[in-house]
């Protein structure tokens, strides 16, 4: 099956190496849809449910095997198979052109539409058009999905076009019958799919509208719609028409956001973070807005944090920081994803706002250090330098320096050197000479042995036990 086409296979349930479940979910894995047979003796429900999940058509029992039974398999596979190369050819065609009807380059008459539309989808009128658009979590159960939308539609009379689109993603078109029962159209569905796929199944579905130019509006109601069931990763079906922002329900969260915004402002991080967590929780139960908008509230949270941030001069935490801002503009498509980057994003940029915020209490000379120090880690720099810049005494600036930090000058240094040579481990893919020539020790070995002291385990050790996404 790698290597040939193969059109039908006949599967025994007892083999040798593997049984015909397994062989059925291998078979799947493969770029192919042959019309699968599964032969047994045992006749026990539990294989004919399985294998009809994994895509068989037929489940034989072998007291039942005779030349006539084979010949009409055999002519089934051969039908099925000339009206799936029939399909292909006409979805293939249907694509290139509902291609083009999304292209927001593309103008179209609705005389050309018509033509267009007309002569691929013969019934369908201009009226009361809806959309639905469906998405499957398991890929190898797509191919029975056109069937069953297609029997569905036809039981329901309903006029339209079903057909797969990108990854997973099928899509119905059809003429709403003008009962408003657009919700119980796309829940029978859902019932039927779920029963036949037994897969998790994501629907979404557009309002109504009258004119074949308002197809590429209804897909991208649906879309979103359909979107917001995966975002909140709730599997059934979302309507457009339920995706609501109300101000007087207080659905824009205007009060929670600027709460939170004025305790960043207010160095009350810790409460920030509550108030935070505590609107997330809300959040994750308004499955009624839309994806696109709780994305936007979150980035105003981080926002908040990294236009706070950059008041004061970083060191190596600003590329991470940076990489923090353009992530900004991502759209992330789960909210579990989306409250994991908020929450890492708030317990990293706190902390250095807390340590920033400590360290403008201490006086103007004592912060040109710390400042300096925070831009120059990796240089050579001397307590003696240091005096001379803020133009005091090696003497006096390093008993001032004490007093005020709590530590001396070499072990300030030395810490600093250490937290971000931690954050090259964790963030790059650097090596353990390169990070020791970047954050100003003497070599490898030097470097090493200071990190052991300081995080009782060796860089290398480190690495692997922060293993995150290398930058």
């Amino acid at each position: 099956c790698r290597h040939n086409t193969v059109d039908v296979i006949f599967a025994d349930i007892q083999m040798p190496h593997m049984d015909g479940i397994e062989f059925l979910k291998e078979i799947a894995l493969l770029d192919t849809n042959p019309y699968k047979v599964i032969v047994t003796a045992y006749d026990e429900f539990r294989y004919a449910r399985e294998a009809l999940k994994l895509g068989a058509r037929e489940f034989l029992l072998k007291p039942e095997i005779t030349s006539a039974e084979i010949r009409r398999i055999l002519e089934e596979a051969t039908g099925e198979l000339e009206k799936r190369e029939m399909e292909k050819n006409g979805t293939i065609q249907w694509k290139s052109i509902w291609n083009s009807l999304l292209d927001p380059t593309r103008e179209w008459t609705r005389e050309q539409l018509k033509l267009l539309i007309g002569s691929q989808i013969p019934g369908l009128r201009e009226e009361n058009l809806r959309l639905l658009s469906l998405w499957v979590e398991a890929a190898e159960t797509m191919d029975k999905i056109p069937e069953i939308v297609q029997l569905y539609m036809e039981e329901r009379q309903l006029n339209g076009i079903a057909f797969s689109g990108a990854l997973r993603e099928f899509t119905v078109l059809y003429n709403d019958d003008g009962t408003g029962e657009a919700m119980t159209v796309a829940e029978d569905l859902y019932r039927i799919l779920m029963i036949h796929l037994g897969s998790r199944l994501f629907i979404g579905v557009s309002g109504r509208k009258d004119g074949f130019r308002e197809i590429r509006d209804l897909y991208r109601q649906a879309l979103q719609a359909r979107e917001n069931r995966t975002f909140f990763d709730i599997p059934g079906c979302q309507s457009y028409a339920a995706l609501q922002i109300e101000m007087n329900n207080d659905l824009y969260y205007n009060r929670d956001t600027k709460e939170i915004f004025e305790l960043v402002e207010g160095e009350e991080y810790a409460r920030a973070e509550e108030m935070t967590q505590l609107l997330m929780n809300r959040l994750e139960k308004a499955v009624f807005l839309p994806a696109s908008y709780v994305n936007a509230i979150c980035s105003e949270i981080i926002n908040a944090y990294l236009h706070k941030a950059w008041k004061y001069p970083l060191g190596e935490e600003a590329k991470r920081i940076r990489n923090m801002e353009l992530m900004l503009g991502e759209k992330v498509d789960r909210f579990r994803l989306l409250r994991l980057r908020v929450q890492d994003a708030q317990n990293y940029i706190s902390s250095i706002l807390i340590r920033e915020s400590e360290a403008s209490r201490y006086s103007r000379p004592i912060q040109e250090i710390l400042n300096y120090v925070k831009l120059h880690y990796g240089e050579k720099i001397m307590m003696g330098d240091m005096a001379e810049k803020i133009h005091l005494s090696r003497t006096y600036a390093s008993v001032l320096f004490k007093k005020e930090t709590g530590e001396n000058f070499s072990d300030y240094l030395q810490r600093i050197r250490l937290e971000n040579a931690a954050l090259l481990l964790k963030n790059t893919r650097k090596s353990v000479q390169e990070i020791a020539d970047e954050t100003g020790f003497f070599d490898s070995a030097h470097f090493t042995r200071v990190f052991k002291e300081g995080f009782k385990c060796s860089p290398v050790e480190y690495r692997r036990q922060n293993n995150t996404k290398k930058v």
